[in-house]
């Protein structure tokens, strides 16, 4: 799947929340003159008087909403749950735009170690420094200097940039571990929304 979608949605939530309604949401057409998006799950935001979102394709029902003055767009923040979803679910859903949330990309990487390419969110801490991971579960990480692994074991890294201590990932090469051998090129760290940010 291609993620070069800036206009998409991240749904996130706490672990009570119906795991349907978790992730990216990209725009796949239009409900009432306003665009509507959906996930990998099936479920969907839309606008109706003002913008829901549902764990299937049904506008006639909805789990969350956003209430307030009608916006062009879905809004950033936390979105509360619909009076009459269920007394037991979570209080609210945290949607963001992706281009906001999705810091980093990684580009360059052929073969075993390839799930690292991909836009990555924060999505923690470890050792002091934010932590980064992508769709596919690839982690960035700081353990002594900024590594990268092709999954979220932080025991482990297929890429580092040796001496890098800063507060936050750099942005240009990162080397291959040496178990790759020397015909791995490196992987290509780019921020989003500054210098080196990739289209």
């Amino acid at each position: 799947e291609d993620d070069d979608d800036d206009d998409a949605y991240i749904v996130s939530g706490p672990a009570n929340v119906d795991a349907r309604l978790i992730g990216r949401y990209r725009r796949t057409g239009e409900h009432l003159d306003r665009p509507m998006y959906k996930n990998g799950q099936g479920a969907i935001i839309y606008f109706d008087g003002h913008w829901k979102m549902n764990v299937k394709d049904d506008r006639l029902h909805w789990c969350f909403e956003l209430k307030g003055e009608p916006s062009e767009l879905p809004e950033s923040g936390a979105w509360s749950a619909y009076r009459f979803y269920g007394k037991d679910k979570s209080a609210s859903v945290q949607v963001a735009k992706a281009a906001d949330v999705e810091l980093l990309v990684v580009s360059g990487v052929e073969g075993p170690a390839r799930a690292v390419n991909g836009r990555y969110m924060e999505t923690g801490t470890h050792n002091d420094r934010p932590k980064y991971s992508n769709k596919k579960g690839a982690t960035i990480f700081f353990d002594g200097y900024w590594k990268m692994n092709d999954r979220s074991d932080v025991l482990a890294w297929r890429f580092s940039v040796k001496g890098a201590d800063g507060p936050q990932p750099p942005a240009g090469d990162w080397e291959a571990h040496w178990s790759y051998g020397k015909d791995q090129p490196p992987a290509q760290v780019a921020m989003r929304g500054g210098e080196g940010e990739s289209h």
